[in-house]
């Protein structure tokens, strides 16, 4: 973070998160915007306002807010971390869970990770989650989900179903609207350091996929009565 004691506690960025950056600079060529969903404590959030862009990002937990301890974790708050680096102008935080309320805004990039799996999201439908996170995507923006998978698919009591994906559904959750540029699920679990509220090094199976909104028309239907039969053709 440039700064001692004023990086995250879950560890470093996701170097992918800076490739996504350094990406849609290069598509867009103008200024973007950025959802972040549970931002933690800055994770995702800094890297992105740090480059310029400005973020939207959603938290509930005070402590990683504000400050605090979690397990045997100090934290730096991230209003802290926004002062410290004099991103306000490029952060807006919202103290609320993103999943409980509606979103008008939509966004060129939303950048979602780890969350569908979070305790205080374990609720709400998995796929009333992912639909509401793909509806905040502006048309020609993109979307980036970490999630992880279970680790045996028909164990639904250590992986529940709406904090767990099983292989494959993810991608059915995107239909003729979107183009899946990337979607890799892995077989082998993924090895993932202590963290607050998981304070011993741990292990997963993770998924990622990033798609593109797509400009599409809507389909005109034509209908025809041939011999009893009724038929519907979409143009």
């Amino acid at each position: 973070m440039g700064k001692k004691g004023y990086g995250s506690a879950y560890g470093e960025p996701q170097r992918t998160c800076y490739w996504y950056i350094n990406y849609l600079k290069k598509y867009f060529k103008r200024d973007f915007n950025v959802l972040v969903i549970d931002a933690l404590d800055g994770l995702h959030v800094l890297p992105f306002a740090r480059h310029g862009i400005h973020v939207d990002c959603y938290e509930t937990n005070k402590k990683l807010l504000y400050g605090g301890k979690i397990d045997d974790y100090a934290i730096k708050g991230l209003y802290e971390k926004i002062k410290c680096f004099d991103l306000s102008d490029y952060i807006n935080v919202y103290e609320k869970n993103f999943y409980d309320f509606d979103i008008d805004k939509k966004y060129d990039f939303v950048y979602v990770y780890r969350s569908l799996h979070l305790d205080k999201n374990k609720n709400i439908e998995l796929e009333k989650k992912i639909k509401k996170i793909l509806s905040c995507v502006k048309v020609n923006g993109f979307v980036y989900i970490l999630y992880h998978l279970s680790n045996t698919d028909f164990d639904y009591h250590t992986y529940p179903k709406n904090q767990y994906l099983r292989k494959g559904q993810m991608s059915r959750m995107f239909n003729y609207t979107w183009k899946i540029l990337d979607n890799h699920e892995r077989n082998m679990l993924t090895i993932h350091k202590s963290h607050p509220f998981h304070p011993i090094d741990h292990k997963h199976r993770v998924g990622y996929i990033f798609a593109c909104k797509k400009s599409y028309y809507k389909k005109n239907i034509f209908h025809y009565n041939i011999k009893g039969y009724y038929i519907a053709k979409e143009d």
